[in-house]
């Protein structure tokens, strides 16, 4: 089975007419930091763009926030959207 980079998945989503629709965050999470990747991934739309800490706490606390933003961000797809519950 062929492993997808992130510019590679990025592509197949927006191809991807259901997938289009879904809401799907494009973070990258990585541990390249060379300017020319964080160009790139931004020029395909890229929300976030983190570097993989160095030490297990600090990717701990990286992975709960980033949870947490997305978890509180409303979107198209979401039930409660801007507050409204239903």
């Amino acid at each position: 089975m062929r492993v997808l980079d992130g510019f590679a998945m990025r592509d197949k989503v927006k191809m991807d007419a259901k997938l289009q629709v879904k809401c799907v965050p494009y973070l990258f999470f990585t541990t390249a930091s060379e300017q020319s990747v964080i160009i790139d991934a931004y020029s395909k739309s890229v929300q976030g763009f983190l570097v993989k800490p160095n030490s297990v706490s600090a990717l701990e606390n990286t992975i709960r926030v980033i949870l947490e933003y997305w978890t509180l961000c409303s979107s198209p797809t979401k039930s409660d959207v801007a507050g409204n519950h239903h």
